[in-house]
């Protein structure tokens, strides 16, 4: 085989350079709003306490339900149709326009959806401000124009806004938060430093980009709203598989042991950055240029990469832990070993199960596989009520099974169509 010659390389840089410097944009943004507050964390359960903190995260676990309906997976479709359509100013008014009136009338149902909490889940009644504060992350779908940016991308701005927001947080919270009964200040703070990014971004999506919001016309809406109805069937269901495990353990084992499983989650999701960031640059690349050899590449590469990485969790757990959480915790250190695995489930799977079947038109195909990951996810769960033997390890495990089934089934969808 001829090795490729300094022209061939400078060729493929030039190619995927708006990958890379997107993949740069992205990663910031993640890795600052995951890391920042992993500063903040011991702060906050040495000064709440492990219950008021699992209470607070009990009530985005809730409330989580709620921006997945918000959303209503515009994230994927707006970003799909934005990317298509970027040179053409009129559609571009037409897509913003229709998806920001159609999560505008989710977000009102939204609130009207947190009575019914209320009425249902005894903890959330007792609870009550601590949930309105909370509603500020449906407020904040809402608004968030980042399927727009991505589109369009241009994410530099984006960047600089998340930069912002955290900063702030980082601050205000060591401020504010002097007592346990302060917990209601975080998601306050939260939403609060929110305010001044958002509107640095949509002032420049209406001045450097022109973008106009108009009314639509109701079947412009109701195309928009069928389109994304798939993406957000299928996203739904993937979040029901991220998010359920809290609501079940914050029910079933307690505040104390959902503040443990939260911290290690959240460790795993820094972790899971580059798979997550990767995905997001990858999607509107491939729908333009079809192509998917950047799929294969980069999970191979990036395969090998998360093998080092579990070894290095396994070695390093209790200090990671330690640092996370302040103190050194036997228990949580051993999640974390567990749920490190998933790691490479996430990255075999992720880019050929929502770039490749989404870029390549198989959305249904996306749709079946979680479709059936939800049946298999909520069987092993009643499998473990029966047998009485519920533990955050056998909630982690369940996701590992999950995610092992959904890989497979990935993989096999995409040998079919032949684009593996």
């Amino acid at each position: 085989m001829n090795k490729p010659t300094i022209n061939q390389l400078f060729n493929i840089l030039k190619r995927y350079r708006i990958v890379v410097k997107n993949l740069g944009y992205l990663t910031f943004i993640k890795l600052f709003n995951l890391l920042l507050p992993l500063v903040v964390y011991p702060y906050l359960i040495q000064v709440l306490g492990i219950e008021k903190y699992g209470l607070v995260v009990y009530a985005e676990s809730i409330i989580t339900y709620f921006t997945i309906l918000v959303s209503y997976g515009f994230n994927l479709s707006a970003t799909k149709e934005i990317s298509l359509n970027r040179n053409n100013l009129l559609k571009l008014n037409e897509i913003v326009s229709a998806v920001f009136i159609i999560k505008g009338g989710f977000l009102i149902f939204s609130f009207f959806l947190l009575l019914g909490v209320f009425y249902f889940l005894p903890l959330a009644n007792e609870h009550k401000v601590l949930f309105w504060c909370t509603m500020y992350m449906c407020i904040y779908e809402f608004l968030f124009p980042l399927w727009f940016y991505q589109g369009v991308e241009k994410l530099g701005p984006t960047t600089s806004v998340s930069f912002i927001s955290k900063a702030s947080f980082f601050v205000l919270i060591f401020f504010f938060v002097k007592e346990p009964s302060d917990y209601v200040l975080v998601p306050l703070i939260n939403g609060f430093c929110l305010i001044v990014p958002l509107t640095i971004l949509f002032i420049i999506m209406f001045r450097v980009y022109r973008v106009r919001i108009r009314f639509q016309k109701r079947q412009v809406l109701m195309g928009y709203f069928k389109d994304s109805s798939l993406y957000f069937t299928s996203f739904f269901t993937v979040q029901i598989l991220a998010n359920t495990n809290k609501f079940l353990i914050g029910n079933l084992l307690g505040l104390d042991k959902l503040a443990l499983y939260d911290i290690v989650e959240k460790i795993i999701r820094i972790l899971g950055v580059p798979i997550a960031m990767l995905r997001q640059v990858l999607l509107p690349f491939v729908v333009n240029t079809k192509d998917n050899k950047v799929v294969r590449y980069t999970t191979l590469f990036m395969t090998s990469i998360y093998f080092i990485l579990i070894l290095l969790i396994f070695y390093y757990s209790t200090f990671i832990v330690r640092s996370v959480l302040g103190y050194a915790s036997a228990e949580a250190s051993g999640y974390l070993k567990i749920y490190s695995f998933i790691l490479i489930l996430y990255n075999v799977g992720n880019y050929y199960l929502v770039v490749t079947l989404n870029a390549f038109e198989l959305n249904r195909e996306f749709l079946k596989i979680m479709m059936w990951s939800i049946l298999v996810y909520f069987s092993c769960i009643l499998f473990m009520l029966a047998i009485k033997m519920v533990s955050i390890e056998n909630f982690i495990f369940i996701l590992i099974i999950v995610e092992s089934f959904i890989v497979a089934l990935t993989l096999n969808r995409v040998q079919k169509f032949k684009l593996l």
